[in-house]
């Protein structure tokens, strides 16, 4: 039986809002969507182990008209992640350059400026710490103007704390004998990273009307943070 990588949230004669799933990539999302949609055509991006919403037109010029409205920065794009690591502020802005890292291939690097000879591009990322556990980790809301390759894990890195679970960027996590024994190995046995994108807000490409779509994340996520909460309240 073939699983297919998403949940259709939403759906009209113009295009798809998608759930999809942490381990598909865009190229496996769109092999599903075409054999229902011969001429779907997707209109931005998630990263592979990145879950939440997705927009698919269902033809070119639906796409065209929504990827006119990412390209001035029209589009509201929301995550939900739990990172790792004892953030000293609630808020933080981050601006940077991101290129291919050359140690690294899978990886991208981050830089205060361009630099010669790298294909570097601009990324702001806003992290708004919505919740503490141990002083050491954090759930946080970001907010994203640009929607580059690794943007968030990458600015996460730099602020201290990345995402947790993310296996390319953050070693395994070894939390302090403070936290909890139970809490412990739950954060210990995660096979994916907790970064999820929750919300996304768009102008209707045929109606104008405004739109907003919310996905809850994926269980593990929502099963992590309620046993951190349930944590907090006991004690």
């Amino acid at each position: 039986m073939t699983v297919v990588p998403f949940t259709i949230v939403e759906q009209d004669a113009d295009l798809l809002v998608l759930d999809k799933a942490r381990g598909a990539t865009i190229d496996t999302v769109m092999v599903h969507v075409r054999n229902m949609i011969a001429s779907a055509m997707p209109v931005h991006r998630l990263d592979r182990d990145t879950s939440g919403v997705l927009l698919v037109a269902r033809n070119r010029a639906v796409q065209e008209l929504l990827q006119a409205q990412f390209k001035a920065r029209q589009v509201h794009k929301e995550y939900l992640a739990l990172l790792d690591g004892n953030l000293p502020r609630d808020y933080a802005h981050m601006q940077s350059y991101l290129s291919r890292s050359r140690k690294h291939r899978l990886q991208m690097q981050t830089f205060p400026r361009p630099v010669g000879g790298r294909n570097c591009r601009y990324a702001a990322s806003e992290f708004f710490v919505l919740q503490r556990f141990h002083r050491r980790l954090n759930l946080v809301k970001i907010n994203i103007s640009t929607g580059r390759t690794h943007q968030i894990r990458v600015h996460a890195v730099a602020l201290g704390a990345p995402v947790l679970g993310d296996n390319l960027y953050h070693r395994p996590t070894q939390l302090p004998q403070t936290f909890p024994v139970i809490l412990r190995a739950a954060v210990q046995s995660l096979s994916a990273q907790m970064l999820h994108a929750s919300r996304i807000a768009f102008q209707h490409p045929r109606s104008h009307a405004a739109c907003r779509i919310d996905v809850p994340p994926p269980s593990d996520f929502s099963a992590l943070l309620a046993s951190l909460r349930e944590d907090c309240v006991a004690r």
